[in-house]
């Protein structure tokens, strides 16, 4: 059914193969069911995308992630993490308990704005 549209493109959010760090960060679709999809589309001749959003500094490897999909996806798209209002301290806390190592880089980027703290 998919593709009798022409140009058509479908496109999959992954920004980590923790499962774990997944599921703290949003009540979506397994990865595994995701990379799966992807297979069976591409398979397909669909083409598609993996869109890495939100890239979490040091958290998300991006590497790895196109380093396990890239025999089923045809495009990458990228977006930074993007911390405003009240987030931006739900996000902080989180890394500070989950990954404290990055906790003063973290402050860096998104308090102090230093971008070199990206590094």
């Amino acid at each position: 059914m998919l593709k009798k549209f022409q140009n058509l493109k479908v496109a999959f959010s992954i920004n980590t193969l923790d499962e774990d760090f997944k599921t703290d960060m949003d009540n979506a679709s397994k990865i595994s069911e995701r990379l799966k999809a992807l297979r069976i589309l591409y398979d397909e001749g669909i083409y598609t995308v993996l869109f890495m959003s939100p890239i979490f500094p040091y958290i998300t490897d991006c590497k790895k992630i196109i380093d396990i999909s890239k025999d089923r996806v045809c495009e990458y798209w990228f977006e930074n993490l993007n911390l405003r209002g009240t987030y931006k301290q739900t996000i902080l806390d989180y890394v500070g308990l989950h990954y404290p190592e990055f906790s003063d880089k973290y402050k860096r980027i998104y308090i102090k704005k230093d971008i070199n703290a990206i590094i």
